[in-house]
């Protein structure tokens, strides 16, 4: 690690948990409640397909993972819409024997279409499609944004007047026992980051991975640098 950049410290380490957690960590299939009951596991396996073939897509943009996308979201589209006309039909021959299935159609389909319509205002404007949302967002950072300082108000300022910081980040350092405080403090709750590793593994893991992650926070510290990814988020709305 001594003679590796921050970055690569950082996929190094994020790459050996990852093979670790798909190695040792059982998982299992959760059914979504709110999913209609026509999406099924081969639905669900072509989703994720997708949305892999997606994110490889954002890493590297050429025209041979731009291709598999799109047939991949054509898979998904189409199979869904067939699923959908077998799940009909299944009801169809079924509704004088089973009428459970007939009601859970229809209550599936109440869920889809009867949630209240989420609205935003701003200047006594109001929106309730994506493109009015956008369009009043946009509206309002704006009108608070604060452009640059011009070179004139920077030559303005006596920057000599600010003293030194008095602690460098090279003279700072974490201990063991302060990484495995913050990972114990994660809440398990939230969503994983960009970095695909969800906070209930960084915790249940706190002890073991301690160690390695404060040599990996020393190490950013001592060279004054992040890795590019700590910088990203995801943004949701």
């Amino acid at each position: 690690m001594s003679t590796d950049s921050i970055d690569d410290c950082w996929l190094k380490w994020k790459k050996l948990f990852l093979d670790a957690v798909g190695k040792f960590v059982p998982t299992r299939t959760i059914k979504d409640k709110k999913c209609p009951p026509w999406i099924d596991g081969e639905v669900r396996h072509f989703i994720r397909k997708k949305y892999d073939a997606l994110r490889k897509f954002r890493k590297d943009r050429s025209d041979i993972r731009k291709q598999n996308l799109r047939e991949l979201s054509q898979k998904v589209k189409y199979l869904i819409r067939a699923k959908h006309r077998e799940y009909l039909k299944k009801i169809e021959g079924s509704f004088k024997d089973n009428p459970k299935l007939f009601w859970s159609y229809h209550k599936a389909i109440l869920h889809h279409h009867g949630k209240s319509t989420s609205k935003i205002t701003h200047n006594d404007k109001t929106a309730t499609t994506p493109a009015g949302k956008a369009e009043l967002f946009n509206s309002y950072f704006s009108s608070v944004f604060r452009p640059p300082s011009s070179q004139q108000d920077i030559d303005n300022r006596n920057l000599l007047d600010y003293p030194p910081p008095e602690v460098l980040l090279s003279e700072l350092t974490v201990t063991v026992e302060d990484v495995t405080n913050y990972l114990n403090a994660l809440d398990i709750t939230k969503a994983s980051g960009p970095d695909e590793i969800p906070a209930r593994l960084l915790k249940t893991c706190s002890n073991e991975i301690a160690p390695s992650l404060c040599s990996l926070f020393n190490r950013s510290l001592e060279t004054a640098r992040l890795p590019s990814e700590w910088k990203m988020a995801n943004i949701t709305s």
